[in-house]
C-alpha cells in the first residue's frame, strides 16, 4: 500500500483546513481524526498563533498522506481549536464544550492526535483516556527536550499510542505522515467498527433509559446514592450508546444492578449458571467448618460458577463440605 506524501505539492492554508469539513450524512465511511492540543492556558496571542501553526502543520501532513498521496484516501478532522477555542467567544458553556468534544470522540472519531505544547493540558489528557478506552490509534507529538510524563510513556505499553519528539516543523510533518500511513488500514476501518460498537450497546442503553425514566424522583435519588454515580453522569450514560461504550465496567454494572436490568446477555456475554441450593448450603457448611472468611467463600462461589459454565466440574457434585475442600485445593494449585 503506497501512501507516501507528494512532497512537490504545496498545500495552501484553506486547502489543508478543508479537512475540517465534516462528512455529509450520506458519507458515513470517511474516517474522522480528532486533533487535540492545549488551549485554555495559552497566555497571549503569540502562543495561540504558535499552536495554530503547529495544528496547520499537522493538518497539512494529514492532507499530504491521505488525499494528496499517490494512493489517495479521504479523512476528515475535528479539532477543538477550530470548533470551540476559548478565544473565539462563541458563548458555549463549559458543559457544552465537554459534551461536544466527548460526543465527537466517543461516537465519531477513529484516531487521536495530540500536540503536546508545553506538556499538554488536562483536557488533552482526558481525551487520551477516552481514546485509550475505545482502543483508537493515538499519536502524541511534542517538541524535543520537552519533559513528557513517564505515565504517558507507560501507557504506550497497553494502548496503540506512539509518543514522538520533533525538532522542526518538517520533522513534525514527517512523523505525522508516517504515523498516518502506518495506521491507514486500522483508521480506514474505524467507521465500520464504530457502527458495530453502537449496535452492541444500543439495546442496553435503551433498556437502562426506560428503567430510569420509569422511576419516581425519590427512586432516582436512591439509585444515585446506591451507585455513587453523579446524576449528570447517569443521564449522560443513558443518553447514547456511545457514552455507554466508553464507560467503566463497574459504572455500567452498578447502574444496571440498581435499575434491575440484566446486562450480561445484552453485551454478548451469557450469564453464568448458578449453583443449586444444596451446593450453596454445602459451601456455607465448608466455610464454617474450615474457617474460610467471607472474601474467600465468595471467591470459591464465583470460581465454581465459572467452572460450571466451562463444563470443568463433572464428577464433583460440590454437595458436601469435603467436595468444596477438594475444589478449593484445585483452585489454589491452578488445576
Amino acid at each position: 500500500m503506497d501512501c507516501q506524501p507528494n512532497r512537490g505539492d504545496t498545500v495552501s492554508a484553506h486547502q489543508a483546513l478543508g479537512l475540517f469539513d465534516r462528512p455529509a450524512d450520506d458519507e458515513p465511511d470517511i474516517p474522522l481524526l480528532y486533533l487535540a492540543m492545549p488551549l485554555s492556558h495559552l497566555k497571549d496571542r503569540g502562543e495561540r498563533e504558535q499552536v495554530e501553526l503547529l495544528a496547520h502543520t499537522v493538518t497539512r501532513a494529514l492532507d499530504d498522506a491521505s488525499q494528496k498521496s499517490t494512493d489517495p484516501w479521504r479523512v476528515s478532522v475535528h479539532s477543538p481549536a477550530t470548533w470551540s477555542a476559548p478565544w473565539k467567544r462563541d458563548g458555549r458553556t463549559p458543559e457544552g464544550i465537554y459534551r461536544l468534544n466527548s460526543k465527537t470522540l466517543w461516537e465519531e472519531a477513529d484516531a487521536l492526535i495530540v500536540i503536546g505544547h508545553r506538556g499538554g493540558s488536562l483536557g488533552s489528557g482526558q481525551e487520551l483516556t477516552w481514546a485509550g478506552s475505545l482502543h483508537l490509534p493515538m499519536l502524541y507529538v511534542h517538541i524535543a527536550r520537552t519533559p513528557v510524563s513517564r505515565q504517558l510513556h507507560g501507557a504506550s505499553r497497553e494502548h496503540d499510542l506512539q509518543v514522538s519528539a520533533y525538532n522542526s516543523p518538517d520533522e513534525l510533518s514527517d512523523i505525522v505522515g508516517r504515523w498516518l500511513c502506518s495506521r491507514r488500514h486500522i483508521i480506514a476501518d474505524g467507521p465500520r467498527r464504530r457502527r458495530n460498537r453502537m449496535l452492541r450497546f444500543a439495546e442496553l442503553q435503551t433498556r437502562l433509559r426506560y428503567a430510569w425514566e420509569a422511576l419516581t424522583p425519590a427512586a432516582r435519588d436512591h439509585v444515585v446514592l446506591a451507585t455513587r454515580i453523579a446524576p449528570g453522569r447517569v443521564v449522560r450514560l443513558l443518553d447514547s450508546p456511545g457514552a455507554l461504550s466508553q464507560a467503566a465496567t463497574c459504572e455500567v454494572s452498578e447502574l444496571a444492578a440498581a435499575l434491575y436490568v440484566e446486562i450480561a446477555s445484552l453485551v454478548g456475554v451469557p450469564p453464568l449458571p448458578d449453583l443449586r441450593t444444596e451446593q450453596r448450603s454445602a459451601l456455607v457448611n465448608a466455610a464454617t467448618e474450615f474457617g474460610w472468611d467471607t472474601q474467600e467463600t465468595f471467591a470459591l462461589y464465583d470460581a465454581a460458577r465459572v467452572e460450571l459454565a466451562r463444563g470443568g466440574i463433572r464428577r464433583m457434585p460440590l454437595a458436601s463440605a469435603y467436595d468444596w475442600r477438594v475444589f478449593r485445593e484445585r483452585i489454589r494449585n491452578g488445576r
